[in-house]
């Protein structure tokens, strides 16, 4: 029997190693899944920390895009702005000068065509183009009344 108990011994024996060998392993398992569990819950943080922080800045994105529009909107502006005070200083001094010295000349045509009418004793309206002489003198009186209150109240 006492071979019996030896062999049960060594068998326990075996058993308790291998046991301890086992929970080591065990253990040792369980560390590296502790770490691994660790590091995924870290890569979930940085993930959802990046979708977070993708997402808030978005709205920056599109108030960027506002700022860009903005910005193409009024340069289109100003250029046109640019090239309508660029034709007002290159035109206006001239034209209303131009105008001014055109209702002086058709007047002075009038009072040609006034006397021209009263010496044959016929109705001045009758003679050919007088009726349009006095509508471009309102016109161009009109015209030149608004030249004079409209000027720029700037220069490029």
């Amino acid at each position: 029997m006492l071979g019996v108990k030896n062999k049960t011994k060594q068998i326990q024996l075996s058993l308790i190693v291998m046991s301890n060998n086992v929970m080591g392993k065990i253990a040792k398992l369980s560390k590296e899944s502790k770490l691994e569990l660790k590091s995924e819950k870290v890569e979930l943080g940085v993930a959802d920390n990046l979708e977070a922080a993708v997402k808030n800045f978005n709205s920056t994105l599109d108030t960027a895009d506002k700022v860009v529009n903005a910005s193409i909107k009024a340069n289109t502006a100003i250029k046109k702005v640019e090239q309508d005070v660029k034709y007002y200083n290159k035109y206006a001094k001239t034209t209303y000068q131009d105008i001014s010295d055109n209702i002086s000349y058709v007047q002075s045509l009038q009072k040609k065509a006034e006397a021209a009418a009263k010496d044959l004793g016929v109705n001045v309206e009758e003679i050919r183009g007088y009726k349009k002489a006095s509508a471009f003198i309102i016109d161009a009186k009109s015209v030149a009344n608004a030249m004079n209150s409209n000027p720029l109240s700037f220069d490029i």
